[in-house]
C-alpha cells in the first residue's frame, strides 16, 4: 500500500532541536552538512540553538512552500556566499528576495553562486561609495555653478533642485530609470533631459562614481537617421508689415522697449543676450556683445545698419551708459507690445477695447530669423553672418535655414527702410 502524500515538511530539512542533558542539539543531515556527513552541534541555551538553526535553514535555501532542499553542491556554495556577505554586515537572509534571480543567473550563465554574490557585493560597494541625490546636487553646484551663465544656472537650479526634489533622499546608485522617466514625463522640455544628463555624467565620472551611467543612457532618445537630420527645420520670420506694426506699436508704448526690439530685428541679437546688454555696448557703428553675456562665450561685433541707427537715435532718452538696454519692466512690456500689435500673447494691462489677436502665436526666434534672412537676401556673405551671429557650428546651419528661403529681395529691402515716425506723423498720431 502506497503511503499517502503529506504537506508536512521533512523534519530533517527543518533542523530540529533536541534537549540532550543540559544542552540543546541541532540535527543536520549529511546532504545539508558542510562536511558531507551528519552533524549534531550542541549549544548551551535554546536561544543560541534557535539562532543557528535559523541560519542553517537560510543557508539550505529551503523553499517554504514545498519544503524542498537545494543540492549539496549549492548548499556548499551558499555557505561560501554567506561568508562573503557577513564581511559586509549582511546575510543571505537579507537578500532572500533576490535569491531566485541569483539562482537563475547561476543556471543561465554557468556561474557559481559564490561568483554571483561576489558581483552583488561589488554593487553594494558602489552603493556605499554613492551619496544621496540632494547632497550630490549641492556638490555639483559648488564645483560647477560658478562656470554657468546666469540663465543656465537658473535652469539647472529649477530642474535639479526643484523638479527632482522627490529623489533627493535616494542614493544615486539606487535610483532607477523608471524613477527618472516618471519625473521627466511631467516636464516635457528638452532642458530637463539636457540638465539632468550634464549632472548625471558629472556624477558618473571615475573620480566620483556616485551613479550608474546606464541608468540614464537608456532614457535618451535614439539619434535621428542621417536622412532625417538633413531635413530643413521650419523657421518663422516677420513680414515687412509685421515688423512695421511691431516697432510702431512699441514706439507709442515705451521707447526703451522700442529700441530693444529694433536691436533684435535689425542686429539679430539673441533675447538672452539682449537682456544683459548695456547702453555702453552700443557704439556709433556696431554693437559689442561681450564674452560675459555671449551665448557661445565668445565676444563679437554686430554692425549697425542705417535703419537700426535711426531707431537707436530716435529712442535715445539720455539714459546713463551703464544702464541696461531693456527697461526695468522688460518682461511685461515685451508681452504687452506684442499683444497690442496683434499676436496671441498673454499680457497684463491691455485696454478692454483692444481687438482679438489676429497674427497667431509668437515664435520666440522670429526676430533673429528675420534679421538673418534679410541679411542673406540683400547680399551679405555667409562667412560674415556666421561671425556676426555668433555661430560656432559652421556655415551649414545658416545655409540650410536662410539661403533661398522665405523672403523675396524686395521684401528684405523694404524691411531695411522701416524707420521711426517723423515729427509730423507723431503730431498726427497724438491728435488722433
Amino acid at each position: 500500500m502506497k503511503k499517502k502524500p503529506t504537506n508536512r515538511p521533512n523534519r530533517h530539512f527543518t533542523f530540529p532541536i533536541k534537549k540532550v542533558g543540559g544542552t540543546y542539539m541541532i540535527d543536520i543531515p549529511a546532504k545539508l552538512s558542510k562536511r558531507g556527513r551528519r552533524e549534531r552541534p550542541r549549544f548551551k541555551t535554546r536561544l543560541e540553538a534557535e539562532t543557528e538553526a535559523k541560519k542553517l535553514r537560510a543557508l539550505a535555501a529551503i523553499d517554504r512552500k514545498t519544503m524542498q532542499a537545494v543540492s549539496p553542491l549549492l548548499a556548499g556554495e551558499t555557505i561560501k556566499a554567506n561568508a562573503i556577505l557577513e564581511q559586509h554586515d549582511t546575510t543571505i537572509v537579507k537578500v532572500a528576495d533576490t535569491f531566485d534571480r541569483l539562482t537563475n543567473q547561476v543556471s543561465k550563465y554557468g556561474a557559481t553562486l559564490e561568483q554571483v554574490v561576489a558581483e552583488f557585493v561589488e554593487r553594494m560597494k558602489k552603493a556605499e561609495a554613492s551619496m544621496s541625490m540632494g547632497r550630490a546636487v549641492e556638490m555639483y553646484f559648488s564645483e560647477c555653478g560658478q562656470s554657468l551663465k546666469t540663465s543656465s544656472w537658473k535652469s539647472y537650479n529649477l530642474v535639479l533642485r526643484n523638479h527632482f526634489k522627490p529623489l533627493h533622499d535616494c542614493s544615486l546608485a539606487d535610483i532607477t530609470s523608471e524613477q527618472l522617466a516618471e519625473i521627466l514625463g511631467k516636464y516635457k522640455s528638452p532642458a530637463e533631459m539636457a540638465n539632468l544628463s550634464s549632472f548625471w555624467n558629472w556624477a558618473c565620472e571615475p573620480q566620483r562614481g556616485f551613479a550608474k551611467l546606464e541608468t540614464l543612457t537608456i532614457l535618451k532618445p535614439k539619434k535621428r537617421r542621417k536622412a532625417d537630420r538633413k531635413k530643413k527645420a521650419k523657421i518663422t520670420t516677420l513680414t515687412p508689415e509685421e515688423v512695421e506694426t511691431l516697432l510702431h506699436t512699441a514706439w507709442g508704448e515705451n521707447k526703451a522697449a522700442c529700441m530693444s526690439l529694433a536691436i533684435a530685428i535689425f542686429a539679430g541679437v539673441r533675447m538672452e543676450e539682449l537682456k544683459q546688454l548695456e547702453l555702453c555696448h552700443i557704439t556709433q557703428d556696431h554693437i559689442v556683445i561681450p564674452e560675459s553675456i555671449a551665448k557661445t562665450s565668445s565676444a563679437r561685433h554686430t554692425p549697425i545698419c542705417p535703419a537700426l541707427r535711426a531707431w537707436i537715435d530716435a529712442c535715445d532718452e539720455k539714459r546713463d551708459s551703464s544702464e541696461k538696454v531693456v527697461s526695468g519692466a522688460w518682461a511685461a512690456e515685451y508681452k504687452r507690445v506684442r499683444r497690442l500689435a496683434g499676436w496671441d500673447v498673454q499680457a497684463a494691462r491691455i485696454p478692454a477695447e483692444t481687438p482679438d489677436p489676429t497674427r497667431g502665436a509668437w515664435d520666440r526666434n522670429c526676430m533673429r530669423h528675420t534679421c538673418a534672412t534679410v541679411a542673406i537676401r540683400t547680399g551679405k556673405q555667409i562667412r560674415d553672418l556666421e561671425f556676426e551671429f555668433g555661430h560656432n557650428e559652421g556655415s551649414q546651419m545658416l545655409r540650410q535655414h536662410y539661403v533661398n528661403n522665405l523672403y523675396k529681395k524686395a521684401d528684405a529691402e523694404k524691411i531695411l527702410t522701416i524707420t521711426p515716425p517723423t515729427a509730423a506723423e507723431n503730431t498726427e498720431a497724438q491728435s488722433a
